[in-house]
Parts: C-alpha cells; structure tokens; sequence
C-alpha cells in the first residue's frame, strides 16, 4: 500500500465493534454469509479499501450504497454474464465486498479422491444410464475462477474418448456459478499462467489448452485475494510466465452464471435437472439455517439418482437426512435416493443407476424440453447388504451448533500475548480404545474387497500398527494399518489410528480426510474431532478449529488438550477472558489426576503448571 493510501485510511473513522456488527448483519441478511468475531480486521481493512476507492469518508454513506440496487449493473464488457433477479439479489457495490472477503482459492482437480469417484463411478454410471437421451446436466456451484468446471469438461472428453465415444455425440451441458463477478470474469476468459494449472498433467496442457502470445493476459491470480483490487476491473499481469488459454471445444460446454446460492427458490429455467452437483466449500461461510435451506434448495433441483460431491471438510450431518451417503474410491459423497429406496444418509451403501427396463421406469422428472425421462440398469438388484452405519438413535445428543462470540466481549486480534508456555505439537499422543463390536463388512457390488483369511486380521493388523508407531517405526507401521483397512471393515479405530500416522508423517490432507470418514461414521469420535481441529489450527483455520474443539469437548468434558489449545488460541487472538476461562477449566480437570500421569508426551504436572503460569499472567489483564 503507498504512503498516500495509508493516509488516506488513517483519515477514516474508527471500525468500531458496533459498526462491525452493522455490517455483520447486512451482510448475513443479504447473501447468507456470517462472518466471526475473527474477520473484524479482514473486514475493517476491505471496507477501507472500498471507501478510498468511492472517495467516501464514512461508514453510513458506504452502508446505504451497499443497498442501493440502482447501482447494481454488472461492469462492462461482461457480455452475458448478468446477475439473476428476486430474492436476495445483491447491489453492485455488496458483490465487491463479498468478492473481497471471500476466499477463492481452487485449483484443477482439486480433491484427488472426488476426482478419482468422478472418473471410475460416478460418470461411468451417468453414462450408462443416460444412454439413449446422451444429455447429461452438471452444475459447479461456486466454481469460483473456473478450473472445477474446466476440470469436469475434460475428465468427460477422456472418459467418452476412453470408451470409444465422442463428446459431440453427447449434449454436455455444465452450468458453473459464482457470487463473485471477478472471479466470473477469469473464468468464463479461461486463461491461466503456467503456475495456476497445477493438477494438470503436460499431457492435458497440451490437448485442452492453447499458449497466448500476447504481451499481458488477464489471468487467475495467485493469492486469492488479488481477485479484488480497488479501482481495477481486470487483474493484468506481464507475460512473465508461460500463460495458456482453454480450447474453445471446451469452453462450450460451460455457461458461466453469477447466482446467489442463498436464494430462497432456485430460478428453475436453468437451476433444475441435474444429474450432478459440486457444490465443495462453499457452505463453510454460512449458518447452519442457510446451509440447510441450500442443500434442501440443491436436493429440489437434482434428478432422482443424481450425485451431489461437498468439500472434505462440509458434512451434511444435522443438515439433511435427504441424500444417501455413498462411500466409494476412498471417499464420501452423496446420492438423491429413487423413489424405491431409503433416503438415509446413515446407511453406507453403493450408488444406484436405476430401472434397465421401461416397466421400471421413474416418474416423470423435471428436465428441460427435449430430454427423457428414461434411467438404464438397476445396479440395486444386484447389490449385497453393506455393512451399516450407527443410526441417530446410538447418538446421545447431537453436536452444538457453532457459538457465535457476542460483539464487544472480545478485543480486536493482537495485542501483547503472555509467551507460549507448553510445547505445542501438531500430532496428539492418543490413547487406543477396544475396537467396537461390529459385524464383518460384506462386499459391495461396486467395489469387493478382496476375501480376508481370518475375520479378525485386521484386529491383529491395528494391533501391530498402534505398537510400532509407539516404537516410531512408521514406515511398517503406515503398512499394517493400511493393510488393516484393506481387509477390515470401515471403522472409526482404524480410520483415526491411520489419521494419527499420516498427522505424524505431515499428510494433512489425507489425515484430515480420514477424520472426516470417522466422524462420519461416529459423529461422537472423539480423537478425530481432535486431530481435524489441530489441522486447521495449523493451516491458520481457526474459525473452524475453535469449532472442533469445541466438539472435542463436548464428546469429553475432560478432554485437557482441547481445552489448552482453545485457549492458546483464545490468548493468541487477544480475547483474554475466553482464554482465561478454558485455562482454568483444564486445570480444574488435571487436578483430579495424579501429577505423574502422562497426557500427550507431557506429565499431568507440567500441564498443570502450564496452566496456573498462564492464568496468572492472564488473571491481571482480564479485571480491567
């Protein structure tokens, strides 16, 4: 930022905790998305920026523009990429602050195990089924600056060429959506530099893209948020890098659309009859209320037998009982159950295709003009009974909705912090629990597993592997446990064990995924609500990390390092009280056990003493 910027934002009234709240409100009311206490400086700084921008000088003006929609035209030179009309429809001026607060971070093929799903299930089935009609309908929901709809236009050029078909014998048509108009921008020109296609294999590069020799291209940026710049309408850089632009026989099967997923009813000229739907991190920016009205709005507007694909870190648990979780190719995702099947999402069984006769056909469907309602083969029939998942009725009580800090309780982020007194690792020390008693999972007829000598090898399997990570052998360790997962069934001691190891080996990714399989088999599995809040306190996720320690807690009242590592977070973001008080909770619950017991490679006594250093430094600070 120049000198003369940073004059100008100091000349500024002071971002209040009130006027973060305003405009908290406002912004929740409008597109759906809530903001923490935490985002109060991302805020303060982007509504400044804006303000310089407009040449205001204060926060009532900027409020009022915010909602004036007669400032809502799109930018010149979008072509067809204009807003939608009705509910919830944002001003000009609300986008740009959307578009600045949100992070667009993406990538081509993006969550390799979805990918992987896509290619060897989920399309294969859709093609199968949709035959005779050859029209199949996909929506990227919040596709951000393109490369998730990109990627699924050529993962299905590869898989219809794999099978001796042509993609111009089929009617492909893939709706992409975004909030943000920059973002939209960069997508619907399909331009990248040479560093933003990671996920792209040189062979792709070369069949689906073609280099640009212009001297500056308009490109997806780096850092997400550079897709805002003030002033600017375009993000131009010099060709100083490789850039390359998307063949146009792929960028025809895409129609670019700004949509407010928060809607309250999907326009249905163009949001209906999918047959798939990614809809990945985007539902981690609103309230439980308007997750649900979303997913509910997204089941309405999916064919019967359609795919819905979240991000690895959404769950649709306390959201909707409506979609049917499919777990296949080391991944969850969800189905839209036919009308002769159970909608439970707590039954883990494989995906369906349909009727394969006319006398077994579905009901009509709601399909744009010139499609059939036809289905092909009934993978069900054939199918065997998978091994169940625990139903609402073994869950005591659910988790507590995410607490929502009440607005001038907490001080703005930063500010003198007492100095880190306990080690702070990554990976926790978990202690293993008995295996629960569960009945052999049986195989699928979508996936077999490969027959198992001895029922209770993978018992022996998660054995060997718990004792050798004790001895640090990680390399026999890392292959008996995923030997035990090959030949046991899917079950939350062996999933969380196996998070344990790749947390120590530094695979976050794929121990964050694991977390998840367990927590979606367990909602209550302590140890993998843990682990998942210690990544995302590493990655600098710490919305979502307070969160999961919060749900570490409320499966264990006495669980000691949740309550440390809230409040280290709490003492390191400057809201002293709410760490004084978990400080003091993890005390009180040390204090029953004997000093020498050892929790987390600590002694019960060095915790201990932890604690009362960083209560005492904390006790003065939270009296004033």
């Amino acid at each position: 930022m120049s000198d003369a910027a940073s004059k100008d934002r100091l000349s500024l009234p002071e971002f209040t905790p009130a006027e973060f709240e305003r405009f908290r409100t406002l912004l929740q009311e409008k597109s759906g998305m809530f903001f923490d206490h935490n985002k109060l400086t991302v805020m303060r700084t982007v509504l400044q920026e804006r303000m310089l921008a407009l040449n205001l000088i204060d926060y009532d003006s900027y409020y009022r523009l915010l909602n004036d929609h007669s400032y809502s035209q799109p930018l010149s030179g979008e072509g067809k990429l204009q807003p939608p009309t009705g509910h919830r429809v944002l001003s000009r001026e609300m986008r740009r602050l959307v578009e600045g607060l949100a992070v667009n971070e993406t990538a081509f093929f993006r969550n390799r195990e979805h990918y992987r799903a896509l290619r060897e299930e989920v399309l294969p089935r859709l093609f199968r089924r949709l035959a005779k009609t050859r029209h199949l309908r996909i929506w990227s929901a919040g596709c951000s600056t393109g490369q998730e709809p990109y990627s699924l236009a050529i993962a299905i050029v590869e898989i219809l060429r794999s099978q001796g078909q042509s993609p111009t014998e089929w009617h492909i048509e893939i709706i992409a959506s975004d909030i943000s108009e920059r973002a939209l921008r960069v997508a619907y020109n399909g331009r990248y530099r040479l560093d933003e296609m990671r996920g792209l294999s040189a062979e792709q590069i070369k069949a689906y893209f073609q280099p640009l020799s212009a001297h500056t291209v308009a490109t997806a940026p780096l850092d997400p948020d550079e897709i805002y710049k003030p002033g600017h309408n375009t993000v131009i850089r010099h060709r100083q890098r490789m850039a390359y632009e998307i063949n146009p026989q792929i960028r025809q099967m895409i129609d670019f659309n700004f949509f407010n997923l928060t809607m309250a009813h999907f326009p249905q000229e163009k949001f209906k009859a999918f047959d798939l739907v990614l809809c990945e991190n985007v539902t981690i920016y609103f309230t439980p209320e308007v997750t649900r009205q979303v997913m509910n709005n997204i089941y309405a507007a999916m064919n019967e037998g359609a795919f819905l694909f979240i991000g690895y870190s959404e769950t649709l648990w306390q959201v909707s009982d409506r979609y049917k979780l499919i777990n296949t190719q080391d991944t969850f995702y969800y189905q839209k159950p036919f009308p002769h099947e159970e909608p439970s999402r707590y039954l883990r069984r494989p995906p369906t295709t349909g009727p394969l006769s006319d006398d077994g056909l579905m009901p009509p469907l709601n399909r744009p003009a010139g499609s059939s309602n036809r289905t092909d083969e009934l993978a069900r029939r054939n199918s065997k009974p998978v091994e169940p998942l625990p139903s609402r009725n073994n869950i005591t009580d659910p988790l507590p909705p995410p607490t929502r800090p009440v607005v001038g309780e907490m001080p703005v982020l930063g500010g003198n912090q007492p100095p880190r007194v306990i080690t702070d690792p990554l990976t926790p020390k978990l202690a293993a629990r008995p295996a629960p008693v569960r009945p052999a999972a049986q195989p699928s007829s979508v996936s077999p597993r490969p027959p198992t000598p001895h029922p209770n090898e993978w018992l022996t399997l998660l054995g060997e592997g718990r004792q050798l990570m004790k001895e640090h052998e990680f390399d026999q360790a890392l292959s008996r446990l995923e030997a035990a997962l090959a030949v046991g069934p899917i079950e939350v001691d062996t999933l969380s064990t196996l998070a344990e190891l790749k947390l120590k080996l530094g695979d976050y990714a794929r121990a964050m995924e694991l977390c998840l399989k367990a927590i979606a088999l367990n909602p209550l599995a302590e140890s993998a609500h843990l682990m998942l809040a210690m990544i995302y306190h590493k990655e600098g996720r710490i919305e979502e990390a307070i969160q999961e320690y919060k749900n570490t807690i409320y499966v264990n009242l006495d669980a000691v390092i949740a309550y440390m590592r809230l409040a280290d977070i709490y003492r390191d973001t400057g809201h002293q009280r709410d760490a004084l008080r978990e400080y003091r909770r993890a005390l009180n619950v040390l204090q029953q056990k004997a000093p020498d017991e050892i929790i987390e490679d600590l002694s019960v006594g060095l915790l201990m003493q932890a604690c009362q250093q960083n209560i005492t430094r904390l006790a003065p600070r939270s009296s004033h």
